[in-house]
């Protein structure tokens, strides 16, 4: 049975958060982006264009706004924005009335900041599932495959609501699969040190994979940074990351190697932009400084980052 019409907003017209309002909006559901600037007159001149190749184009229809009123109720709110631009924004969605706020940021910091201004009860933490880029004002994507990382959910204190529910049966509906974590903080920050050492070998193109000095180097990076989480609170989720800290590091080199020799690596690198490999320095500083707080040093982690590239080592 299909879901009741839900009214939702879209705080962040970026390349996700496109993809994710028009899946939406072709299912039904009531959907508001809020743009500015060079989107905001891509999305009034073009509309909401997705295109894949396994789906070709589609057209959505949204509506669309520049500023976000207190008064202005939303059954669900998507907050789809850079680490980096959350900061500001969290004032104005702290006014706003409505109960339930799907924060698809990235970070290693936890949900205090969050928390201070938008309180833990309208807090639902999520992380998609999906790689998309916009070119030309279209929003070219690729879904994750579900066994790699479908796009997950999970309220605050772990507890599986009405709310949560609705939502990963929305997503569902919209061609999202999708999973419910009961420990959001941890899987962020899992997902952070398994991605911050791929990130650097995805950005180094095709040869990486030859290069046995840079692989070897990731290997540890990716092997130090799940023995920092695992012997801190915060622990590894979902548990087969823990394949990361176990596996011998010649065996995970092997199995990297083929990794990175095959079609999803490719994809990865597809989806790759500037403002994306940005937003991964930011974040591997702040997954170094959280260690650095818990009296850990990521060695290989920062000797990665010293360098630009790593089929540079």
């Amino acid at each position: 049975m299909k879901l009741e019409r839900k009214r939702i907003l879209f705080f962040g017209a970026g390349a996700i958060g496109s993809l994710y309002a028009g899946k939406l909006a072709l299912w039904g559901h009531d959907v508001t982006m809020l743009a500015r600037g060079k989107r905001l007159e891509e999305l009034r001149e073009q509309g909401l264009v997705l295109f894949s190749e396994k789906q070709g184009e589609e057209k959505a229809t949204i509506s669309l706004i520049s500023e976000l009123k207190s008064d202005d109720k939303y059954d669900y709110v998507f907050v789809t924005l850079r680490r980096d631009n959350l900061h500001d924004v969290l004032p104005i969605l702290g006014q706003n009335q409505s109960q339930s706020f799907v924060c698809m940021v990235n970070t290693a910091d936890g949900f205090s900041e969050w928390i201070t201004y938008l309180g833990a009860e309208r807090i639902i933490a999520a992380f998609p599932g999906a790689n998309a880029k916009i070119e030309n004002g279209s929003v070219h994507y690729q879904l994750t495959p579900t066994l790699i990382q479908p796009t997950t959910v999970g309220e605050l204190n772990g507890t599986e609501s009405q709310r949560l529910l609705v939502l990963t049966n929305m997503l569902q509906e919209a061609g999202f699969p999708n999973a419910i974590s009961k420990n959001m903080d941890s899987w962020l920050k899992s997902h952070l040190a398994m991605i911050c050492p791929l990130a650097y070998g995805i950005d180094s193109g095709d040869s990486f994979s030859k290069n046995k000095k840079a692989i070897t180097l990731m290997c540890r990076a990716l092997k130090e940074n799940f023995s920092f989480l695992y012997s801190s609170k915060y622990g590894v989720k979902p548990a087969m990351l823990h394949i990361y800290r176990i596996l011998p590091n010649f065996l995970l080199v092997r199995i990297m190697r083929s990794v990175f020799n095959s079609t999803w690596i490719e994809t990865m690198r597809k989806f790759q932009t500037p403002s994306a490999q940005n937003e991964m320095n930011l974040l591997a500083n702040d997954f170094i400084r959280l260690a650095e707080e818990n009296g850990v040093e990521l060695q290989f982690l920062k000797e990665i980052m010293n360098h630009t590239k790593p089929n540079h080592l």
